[in-house]
Formats: structure tokens, sequence, C-alpha cells
């Protein structure tokens, strides 16, 4: 019934509608009767005018039917009546346009109430901040956005839900004029009620869809995610996200350096392309691309087959393949098989890494020859054609050729390099990607090399809410490490104001201040290395008590840590962590130096040990690892049991919120790893 009542409402109520189609308030009005809406639309407004017929009524109770779904376009106190009456009329769906009172702690009380109303009623809420729900397909454009009021209205088979009301229709205008439209495009505002991830699992069951885009600026429940994710790849339908705020600072503020090294975009980016959503860094190619994925599916590793780059302009292919090569995607020569059948064409063909059919080449015998050759000998993943001017000039002698690959084994990508709407229309309704920029075509293929098969993943366990951080000492950290099977080394534990020898502990040994209460040991100087023997140590432990004491007066210190000083081949940082989506792990780049590299790899947790190897191989500090120019090889196992042990936090110990591990000491092939220094925060009970 949400569904029917969300894109197909038999009646409609626009609370505080206007008569003037130049005014926000007037626009839904305008557009429902414009492109023939099949339902009865009911404008609400104290003041009484007619429209095209349709007569409106003083206040909702005057409405003498059911009404499906109301839009609420007023403000203030007007917004806050009018909200109640639907809730008290039990309305199934309430689309709010503004959302003001969220503004202001007595508003957020007050819609809080009547959030809490609405569910008891059985009233479903989008919004607030929601500009509204469009479906091409039965002429529903409930909607505010003034792009609407001249973008034409058609249907398509792709769907598009928004975090950001403004996009609905600027992405429905670009795209039409690409040839592209879409089934149905949904505003979801704040999210009070109805997230994405809701309306998602109900586009899964679309007949009218066959993929569905979103534009996110963040997730706020990682579990509904995981549940559209999985509906829909269990109805074939891919789901494309352009994922906004990647860069903006983090506002989660954590004691770790994982903290500090990876933005909250960043774990929803992981989580994504682990439930197997494409993210697609290019606004444009977000609706450009959808085509290359409409009817297949992931492979269950990313595509290791290199593309094919087929051309009738050098200087244009070569464009994209240089924003593919920053991305570490690379065109590949064709086989000596496949030369010898482009050798054969009618035309001469430079068959290099791009195989250029030059300027006689642009022959459909040719093009299709070429084509051919590539596609059917499967050596590519897939086949990018970049054509030159006659796809602005001669634009069906362009496509009729491209047109007869439609139904693929192997994908086929189109760059109209001039500006060629007709062409790339005709492409794009024939079920090709064509795309208008180079950009744009290189993040397209990019994130078509990188999809694959979603990961087998156990039900997220967030974080839960309201809970008070905890963080253990070092050494309590340290033996919850050992606990689960990561190695920790030798320690022994000096209390303060104590001096002395070591016990069981050979020279050379690491003193460290010991308290819950510092993160950071080494930016206050609570850390001496190289010890090499008891004078250098109690003198180190004097040294270490007087820098804490200045440097952080507050710290309670439980003590001294005195271990054993491990070496490797190089420092790792491995971390867990808690957040309100799911759990995450992750590894890179260990040491003091952590935050300056960034050389981090995220995946959701557990994982196990194929998941933890491929995160290795994904780090540019790999060849280290791997006995980069003759250096000896690490312990690349070792490794990978720390991540797959450290990851099964995330069902083995629900009161773990974070774990780090920095450095992870990586030793020489076969003598291990060792964490040697270890932060753990508890949720306190």
């Amino acid at each position: 019934m949400l569904y029917r009542n969300l894109f197909e409402p038999r009646s409609v109520a626009l609370i505080g509608a206007s008569d003037d189609p130049g005014k926000t308030t007037g626009r839904p009005l305008a557009f429902l009767q414009r492109t023939g809406f099949r339902g009865r639309i009911w404008p609400v407004n104290p003041r009484p005018f007619v429209v095209e017929g349709i007569r409106s009524v003083p206040s909702l109770k005057g409405v003498p039917e059911p009404v499906d779904h109301c839009f609420v376009l007023l403000t203030g106190a007007a917004q806050r009546a009018a909200i109640d009456d639907c809730i008290a009329r039990a309305v199934p769906v309430l689309s709010i346009l503004d959302g003001g009172f969220l503004e202001h702690e007595e508003g957020r009380a007050w819609f809080a109430a009547a959030l809490s109303r609405a569910r008891t009623a059985g009233t479903r809420i989008l919004g607030p901040n929601s500009i509204g729900v469009v479906n091409n397909a039965n002429g529903l454009c409930l909607t505010a956005n003034a792009a609407f009021a001249s973008a034409p209205f058609a249907a398509g088979r792709l769907a598009l839900l928004s975090q950001s009301g403004s996009i609905i229709g600027s992405l429905a205008s670009r795209a039409y004029d690409a040839g592209i439209a879409f089934s149905k495009l949904v505003s979801v505002g704040n999210e009070a009620d109805l997230e994405f991830a809701t309306l998602g699992e109900l586009l899964c069951a679309d007949p009218a869809t066959d993929a569905i885009l979103l534009f996110l600026e963040t997730v706020r429940d990682g579990p509904a995610l995981q549940r559209f994710a999985t509906a829909a790849w269990t109805a074939g339908k891919p789901v494309l996200c352009y994922l906004l705020g990647r860069s903006a600072v983090g506002q989660r503020l954590a004691a770790s350096h994982t903290g500090a090294m990876l933005q909250p975009s960043a774990f929803i980016d992981a989580m994504l392309r682990e439930l197997g959503i494409v993210v697609i860094d290019n606004f444009e190619a977000l609706f450009e691309s959808a085509l290359l994925f409409v009817g297949r599916r992931a492979p269950t590793a990313p595509e290791r087959r290199p593309i094919a780059v087929v051309t009738t302009t050098g200087g244009g292919a070569a464009m994209v393949v240089d924003r593919l090569g920053l991305a570490g995607v690379a065109p590949a020569a064709p086989s000596v098989a496949v030369r010898t059948r482009l050798d054969a064409l009618p035309t001469p063909v430079k068959s290099g890494e791009i195989v250029d059919l030059t300027l006689a080449g642009v022959r459909p015998d040719v093009v299709t020859g070429a084509l051919d050759a590539l596609i059917s000998s499967r050596e590519h993943g897939l086949v990018l054609m970049v054509v030159g001017s006659s796809a602005r000039h001669q634009p069906e002698k362009a496509t009729s050729p491209l047109i007869a690959f439609t139904k693929s084994p192997v994908p086929l990508a189109v760059l109209a390099l001039p500006e060629a709407p007709a062409a790339r229309a005709a492409l794009n309704a024939a079920g090709i990607a064509a795309f208008r920029t180079p950009e744009a075509c290189a993040a397209a293929i990019q994130a078509y090399m990188a999809w694959c098969t979603p990961r087998d993943l156990a039900p997220f366990r967030p974080a839960p809410a309201g809970v008070a951080p905890k963080s253990l000492d070092e050494a309590a950290a340290k033996e919850l490490l050992a606990r689960i099977g990561i190695a920790t080394p030798r320690r022994q534990i000096f209390r303060p104001g104590g001096t002395g020898g070591i016990n069981n502990l050979a020279f050379p040994v690491v003193a460290k201040v010991l308290s819950s209460d510092i993160a950071h040991k080494t930016d206050i100087g609570g850390v001496a290395l190289d010890i090499a023997d008891a004078q250098a140590l109690n003198d180190a432990l004097r040294r270490i008590a007087a820098s804490v004491a200045a440097k952080a007066p507050a710290a309670h210190v439980e003590g001294y840590l005195v271990e054993e000083q491990a070496t490797g081949v190089c420092e790792l940082l491995v971390s867990f962590s808690r957040t309100r989506l799911g759990s995450f792990v992750s590894v890179g780049a260990g040491g003091i130096a952590a935050e300056l590299s960034r050389d981090v790899q995220l995946r959701l947790a557990p994982v196990d040990e194929a998941t933890a190897e491929s995160m290795l191989r994904g780090l540019r500090l790999f060849p280290l690892l791997d006995g980069y120019r003759g250096r000896p090889r690490a312990d690349v196992a070792a490794v990978r049991q720390a991540i797959v042990r450290l990851s099964r936090l995330a069902g083995e110990a629900p009161d773990v919120l974070e774990a780090e591990i920095n450095p992870l000491v990586v030793g020489v092939e076969g003598r291990g790893a060792t964490a040697v220094d270890a932060l753990i925060v508890l949720a306190a009970r």
C-alpha cells in the first residue's frame, strides 16, 4: 500500500496551494495539470479559487473523499496545523516541503511528538524538506521543483532518490537532453520517517524501474541500507550512487589515528561498495553510466580483463585514456588473432593500445568490423568507442553501426567528442551508454571495472546509541588483543614513582606512560625507545614522568609500561571501528606518520583472509611487504590473521567501539607480527 499511496495515489491534496503557477506553492497544481495526472487533485486554501475547472477547498476537512497523499506547502503555525490535520485524518502518505521547525529546539520537540502520532495513525512522512515526488508513468508531478516547469515529461526506466531536493530537477533536465528519462524521482529530505533505503526497497519491486540512482549526503541507517542493497541484488537491479561531501572535514572526533584519517564519508563509501552499490565520482556520469550496468550481473571479483579503445579521432581517445590511467585503468592492444582481423578491414587500422580507425574508418562497415573483432574475442572487459565529428554532423551514420551491439555480451561505451545530442539520444534510446565528456566517460568506466558481487555479510550491528565511551589503558588493551590471538610484546608494569630492574625481559626495551586518559603518548613525551640497560630505564621513567606532569597534568597515570622492543620489515596500522552504520576494519601505513600518508584500505567487518589479502594488496605500500627491491619479504600471512581477528570483534565483542593497533610491527616472513601499541574504547556500562 505504501508504494501505491506514494507513487500511484488515487487522490492528492495540496495544502496551501496557490492559483499562481509562478509561486512555489502554485507549482504542484500547475505541474499536475500540465502532465495529466490521472488521479483527483484537491487544492486546499481558505481563499477560494478555480484553476482549469479544479476548485479549491478551505481545509482538509472539506475534501469529501479519502486522500491518499497530502503535500503540505505551508510554513509556520499554518504548517503545523496542516500536519496535525493530516495525522488526525490518518492520511496514508504526507509529504512536507518546509522544515523550518527543525532549526530550533522547540520545533524539533513538536515534530518528534507529531511523528509519534503519525506512526500511531499509520501516516508515513516524506521529508521534512522534501521537494516532492514524481512518477512519469502516470503524470504524478507532485513537486515544487522549478525545473519541472519546462522539463519534458517522459517515462523512462531509471529511478532517482535524492537527499538534496533541487537535484531531482537538475538530473531530470540534464538526462532528458541526453535522451534518458526517469521512471520515478523522489526528494527524501530529512528522512524523519521514510528514508531512501526504504524507498529503494519499494523500487526493487517496481516493474517500471531497471536501475536505481542515489544522490546521497549521508547514510543514517546501516541495517536499512543493507536490506535495500540485498533486495536490489536479488532483483537484478543495479544501484548507482553519487556521494556528496567526500572532502568535508570529519565531524566525528575520535581518539584514534583512524578517526583522524578517515572521514565519515569514507565509511559510507566502503559500505556502499561492499554492498554491491556502484559509487560514481562524476555527477553527469551518474545517469549517463546507468546503461552500462542495466541487464548485467556483477562478476564475483572486479573485472581483470583490460579495456579496448576504438576511435576515429586519436586525440579524443587519448583524453579518456589519460583520465583512466589516473584511476589505474589502462587499455590493452588486441591479440595477434584480433589484429589479423583488423588488418583485413577495407581501410588501414592502427591497432596499438588505441585501435585508431582514422578518418577513413568512419565507414559503417569498418566500424562494425572493428567492434565485432574486439567484442567477439572476449579479450576485453569493456569496449569504448570514441566518435569524432561525424557524431554531430551525421548522427544516424555514426550511431547505426554501434546500435547493432546493443545486446553485446561485452559492454560497449561511447564517447561523442563533439557536442552531439542527437547521437547520444539515439544511443541511449537503444540501450547503449553514451557520454558527453571524457571525464564522465572515464569515471563510468572506472566504476564499471570495479563493480563486483557484494560480499556475504553478517547483519550489521551498529554502535548502541547514547553510550559513553571508556578507554582502556594500553596494558588492558593488549590483554584483550592477546585473548583474540594477536601477538603482543612481553611486558612489565611499573607503578608511579617506582624504578628498578626488569624481570624476564630482554634489553633493549621501550618505556611508556600508562594512562587511559592519554591516547597519543608520543605527543607529550610519554614514550622512550632503545633503552639499553637498567640505569637507562630508570632515567627514562623519570623523564617520562616529568614530561607527562608538565604537558598532561590532568591525566591519571596508572603507571609505566616497559616492553621488549620489537623490530621488523615495516609498521602498519590495523583498526576496528563500530559506528552508527555498522562495523569496519582498516589497514594502512602505521607509526607516528600514519595520518600523513593516508594510505588506508577499509572494509565492513568481519572479513575473511581473502578479503584481508585484497586490503593489503590495495595499499600503495604493499611492495614493501612483498620484497621491494630485494628487501626481505614481510610475514603477510601474520598480518592477514591480525586483520581477520581484529575484525571479528564486530560479532564477538559488542561492547568494543574502537580498537586500534599502531603500529603493528611486521617481521620477516615466518616471524609474525606484533602489536606494539594499542588503543581500545569500550561502551561504558
